[in-house]
């Protein structure tokens, strides 16, 4: 689906959907202008709060 989005637009595609693992960011990125990985943050402020900077 990215690559065929990638296709049909001039404008910079960005993916982001619960990646779990840095290889998993790495794919997509590969295949699109950037990976979105507001889910790996939200999981390091829940595990570390206030000390999560």
């Amino acid at each position: 689906m990215v690559e065929l989005v990638c296709e049909v637009t001039d404008v910079p595609v960005a993916v982001g959907f619960r990646f779990s693992t840095p290889e998993q960011a790495k794919k997509m990125a590969s295949q699109s202008d950037g990976a979105i990985v507001g889910s790996a943050i939200i999981k390091i402020i829940e595990k570390y709060g206030k000390d999560a900077p």
